[in-house]
């Protein structure tokens, strides 16, 4: 089991910078699909975290990581893990 995944991706709309055409738009239905999965195994939704970054705005990527792990802290780790 995990206790939570973080995933960063490119920035989407008008200034789309990534070279990796669709993998944002896929990795946003990933997302979608395990959160779905935890929410029926009765875990909280956000072990999964999503956020788009501007390739200028890398100073928000610590940012996003401490508040993740925070989160994490609060809610615990995987009550499946062992099992």
């Amino acid at each position: 089991g995990f206790d939570g995944v973080l995933m960063l991706g490119c920035r989407s709309g008008e200034n789309y910078q990534c070279h990796y055409a669709t993998g944002s738009e896929l990795m946003g239905a990933r997302s979608d699909s395990l959160r779905e999965t935890l929410e029926r195994m009765s875990m909280e939704y956000d072990r999964v975290q999503l956020h788009e970054v501007e390739i200028t705005d890398f100073a928000a990527i610590p940012r996003l990581i401490d508040g993740f792990l925070q989160r994490i802290d609060e809610i615990g780790l995987n009550p499946f893990k062992g099992l």
